[in-house]
This record gives C-alpha cells, structure tokens and sequence, in this order.
C-alpha cells in the first residue's frame, strides 16, 4: 500500500514504534458493527504496523507520524508524501480498512506467538 509518492519499501523503512509509549501503551485494536462490511483496524506495534502496511487486503487510509520536533500527526495516505519529512520523521502508527471476510479468530493456536506472526501478508 503506497501513497502518491512512496514505495511500499520507503513506507516500511520509515515504521517505527513510539518512542515516548511504554509497552503496556503500544497497542492493536479492530473494530467492526454488525452492519460493517470492512473493519477498523489501528496498529501501533511495529509488525503489526508493517503487515499492514504488506497485506493486500488492508487499505492503510492514515498513519501516525512523529515528527523530529517531537509532535505527532495524523496523515492520510493521499497527503503522506508532501506531510513527511523521510530524513527525520517516522511512522508510529498505521490506520487501516480490512474486509470483514478476512478476519478470522482461529481455533488453534499460532506456531509462533510474535506480533508480526498475526496478521498474514
């Protein structure tokens, strides 16, 4: 998923977690309603970050940029290219659409139980 101007190998080397949020505060969430046909999903842990980013189920719609003088803004993709500075600013966190018939909360267990491993690319 690349926006105007960035390949989606420039947007992955800009991933980065927050450095201002502790552990307990780097999050993953989605969100759907019954009437939803594509859910919300917002990603703050860096490979969750990226398998959004890779999936090609997942329409990143924003990200989270933390810029060199310490702000934080979010972005739409459309405008990332000219809002980012990709010498200093990172991506810290990703805001996507994922079609409901993509998700599924599996029976057994993962083989392995990293962040990176949950969402399929």
């Amino acid at each position: 998923m690349a926006s105007n101007d960035l390949s989606q190998e420039e947007l992955l080397d800009l991933v980065k977690e927050d450095p201002k949020c502790k552990p307990h505060e780097k999050e993953f969430s989605i969100h759907f309603s019954k009437e939803m046909d594509m859910a919300k999903a917002y990603a703050g842990i860096r490979g969750l970050m990226t398998g959004l980013i890779r999936n090609n189920q997942a329409e990143v719609t924003h990200v989270s940029i933390y810029t060199d003088e310490g702000m934080v803004k979010k972005v739409e993709m459309d405008h990332l290219a000219e809002e980012i500075n990709t010498e200093t600013d990172v991506i810290i966190g990703v805001f996507a659409l994922v079609p409901l018939g993509s998700l599924k909360i599996q029976k057994n267990k993962r083989k392995s139980g990293t962040f990176g491993t949950i969402i399929s690319t």
